[in-house]
């Protein structure tokens, strides 16, 4: 009986963490994709290489890329080329840059995009799936989907004429029709995984964002590989494999298949997989020589000051004390987005991670804080959608031991979202955490008058925010008044350089108690 292994090197989630180095600090990290190049020198065997999406996003450089009248080659295709990418699909975040962007990254891409629920015009956009025969006979299908909720958060301007089709029920179509021609399946998806492995039992808000575990147990491949939720695990369900990376770069996934040849037939004989960081492997040169000209034009953007602050200042230590505390850095996001739009009321969100600003703010700081390109909606609502919006973001807290107020568990388990924390300007309001989710917040108001349930009003709010992203289903189909294509970062600057003697300081609502206990 003869075996035969293959190996599946498999990332996602890199968002534009291309190479060691990190604009931020201007200095190297532990992580970076150019390291996995590093690895695979090394890699004895035959090997599969699998990107499962959301690349394009989250540097600098690209935004410099993007941001360049003669932009030339795609850099993150280029990267993926020189390592030797075999199969990638597409991340949601692949279309925050347009269509036009993301045909440049496909069509400068040697690897072969699968991605099968995305359609434009009607019109399949990428294969569904691919056949690898090996030289010895062994048949591999490969199967790719994106997250069909897209369209929850991005921008419509850049998804005109595309649609996405249910993840679960085009994979399942997919893997079916391959079955009788291959000897394994391995679906890539770029999604999560909604429930939890070893119970059943959901995780989170049931929505369609999120469909790994349905995808494992009832579609019927061999090996799931996910993304989306930057976590990093393997696991198994009903047998079948089923791994996620985390972000940035900093991890992969090494899965062993094996394949047994019983008589003339090869079947699967199972899969091995474990996460490996990518910190313990060099840098290959030869990539990074690849962004070189690239990354020094994106440093000298970078470097330029913009003013010195005055006031308290715009570091942020801590992302959860940030939003308990009403950090100043909100206050500045809001005060910026009622400038610019001239709304009645504007809620603002902060990613997950950031630096804050020095100081003296250079481009470099703004590019670390605001690193999503989310453009600027203006929404016409009423009292009581914003009453249920200030509900929501109250879910963010929970009480804990002796009258402190901790972070809801729901907001880190299973993905963490700090950024589904948002801070309300214009309108007065108190958050009671004592209180029972749904009736925590009190005293809204508005010029100090209490807010009615049929109040109009205008409100400021980012694309992600204003599509119903993060389970604020309330503005999801409110009145569009008009859309702001300025970036937030955009916005923030034109705020601060039009107003060079800003003083920074913490905004007073929301006011934030337990019980009587103001925090």
């Amino acid at each position: 009986m003869e075996t035969y292994r293959i190996s599946i090197v498999f990332t996602t989630d890199v968002h534009g963490q291309l190479t060691p180095y990190n604009f931020a600090i201007r200095g190297r990290s532990p992580k970076g994709l150019s390291r996995l190049k590093g690895y695979l020198d090394g890699l004895e065997g035959d090997r599969i290489v699998i990107d499962g999406g959301d690349i394009l996003q989250g540097s600098p450089l690209i935004d410099h890329w993007v941001g360049k009248t003669d932009r030339g080659p795609c850099p993150v295709a280029a990267v993926l080329n020189g390592i030797g990418y075999d199969y990638v699909t597409i991340g949601n975040h692949e279309f925050n840059y347009g269509m036009d962007v993301l045909s440049a990254y496909t069509s400068d891409l040697r690897a072969q995009v699968l991605c099968g629920n995305v359609h434009r015009h009607g019109k399949q956009l990428y294969p569904g799936h691919a056949v690898r025969t090996l030289p010895n006979g062994v048949r591999i299908g490969f199967v790719g989907a994106v997250t069909q909720a897209v369209p929850s958060w991005e921008k419509p301007s850049n998804i005109r004429g595309v649609s996405f089709e249910d993840a679960y029920a085009m994979v399942k179509r997919e893997v079916a029709e391959l079955r009788p021609f291959v000897d394994c399946v391995v679906v890539i998806y770029h999604g999560g995984i909604e429930k939890d492995i070893p119970t059943g039992l959901p995780i989170g808000p049931r929505t369609s964002e999120n469909e790994g575990y349905k995808i494992a147990k009832h579609a019927g491949a061999d090996v799931v590989l996910t993304g989306h939720q930057h976590r990093n695990i393997v696991d198994r369900i009903d047998g079948n494999v089923i791994v996620q990376v985390s972000d940035q770069a900093s991890a992969f996934a090494l899965l062993t298949l094996t394949f047994v040849k019983d008589e003339d037939r090869w079947r699967f004989g199972g899969g091995e997989a474990e996460i490996k960081p990518l910190s313990a492997y060099a840098s290959d040169p030869d990539v990074e020589s690849l962004l070189a000209e690239l990354s020094a034009e994106t440093d000298v953007v970078l470097d330029r000051v913009l003013l010195h602050l005055r006031g308290t200042g715009l570091v942020v230590r801590d992302p959860f004390t940030a939003r308990r505390d009403n950090h100043p850095l909100f206050r500045l996001l809001n005060q910026a987005q009622l400038w610019r739009s001239g709304a009645m009321l504007s809620s603002a969100s902060l990613p997950n991670e950031i630096p804050g600003l020095k100081a003296q703010v250079t481009m470099r700081d703004i590019a670390a804080t605001f690193i999503y390109p989310n453009s600027l909606m203006i929404l016409e609502i009423d009292g009581r959608r914003l009453k249920a919006a200030l509900e929501k973001t109250a879910e963010y807290f929970a009480p804990g031991p002796d009258g402190t107020i901790v972070i809801n568990p729901a907001h880190f388990r299973p993905k963490i979202e700090h950024y589904n924390y948002d801070v309300f300007a214009g309108v007065a309001y108190t958050i009671d955490v004592s209180r029972p989710q749904g009736s925590r917040v009190l005293d809204v108001r508005y010029k100090r008058r209490p807010v009615r349930d049929d109040d109009v009003f205008t409100i400021a709010l980012n694309n992600y925010r204003a599509g119903g992203g993060g389970q604020y289903a309330m503005f999801k189909d409110a009145k569009l008044v008009k859309e702001i294509t300025s970036s937030t970062a955009d916005i923030v600057v034109e705020y601060l350089i039009t107003h060079p003697d800003y003083r920074s300081r913490k905004a007073y609502y929301p006011i934030i108690r337990t019980g009587t206990r103001r925090n």
